[in-house]
């Protein structure tokens, strides 16, 4: 994957991370857990793609489960 590709693709997860900081640091995280839940089930989605991007075979069976999950 292009250095460009692998850049953006941190940025969504980079936002995710400072606002489940945000939620953290408030105790936020109490009022609205399912959302917290999501929010740190999309920075390890996320990561996972990240990771797998380079291996075809890997990747496509770990897009789809995890994108069935995030329908859930």
């Amino acid at each position: 994957m292009p250095n460009g590709d692998f850049t953006l693709g941190l940025v969504c997860p980079a936002l995710q991370l400072a606002l489940i900081v945000v939620l953290v640091r408030g105790k936020h995280y109490r009022h609205y857990p399912f959302f917290s839940f999501y929010i740190v089930y999309a920075i390890a989605m996320s990561s996972a793609r990240l990771w797998a991007m380079g291996h075809a075979r890997l990747f496509y069976p770990l897009f789809w489960i995890t994108e069935a999950f995030s329908g859930v």
